[in-house]
């Protein structure tokens, strides 16, 4: 039957899987990063300086959000963070005091591709849906 594909080539010993080294590339100017204390006063006080990588937990809700202060609905105690972004902004004055961050979804989800996340009181170290819970955020440090 001429409509069989020839046999595919097996290879005994395929080269190792290696993770791309981010750190001092000439393509994406990382110089390096640190690791910033799970607490909300610390991530605040970061942004204040740079934008920050947070990971956080986001429920099935946080992907209809389209504006205001996404309050932290979905969100259950012990959940694993299952989402990273940058937190760059925030605002401790608004009627619902909140983290800006800036989304890896395109500028078609959300607010123009970023959303508000409620930070609830500061001496709630784990934030909401665990945004300053995790030991995950990261300040990167560019060239």
């Amino acid at each position: 039957d001429k409509t069989q594909s020839s046999p595919q080539k097996i290879v005994s010993n395929p080269a190792p899987l290696t993770t791309p080294q981010f750190i001092n590339s000439r393509y994406t100017g990382l110089k390096s990063f640190r690791r910033i204390k799970p607490d909300i006063r610390v991530l605040i006080q970061e942004i204040s300086k740079s934008p920050v990588i947070v990971a956080h937990y986001v429920p099935n809700y946080l992907k209809f959000y389209s504006k205001g202060v996404y309050n932290g609905e979905g969100c259950e105690e012990n959940q694993m963070a299952n989402h990273s972004a940058l937190a760059v902004g925030y605002d401790l004055e608004a009627k619902v005091p909140y983290i800006l961050i800036k989304n890896s979804w395109g500028s078609q989800w959300g607010d123009d591709g970023y959303y508000k996340m409620a930070i609830g009181s500061l001496s709630n170290v784990s934030g909401i849906c665990m945004l300053a819970g995790t030991n995950f955020n990261v300040v990167p440090e560019f060239k």
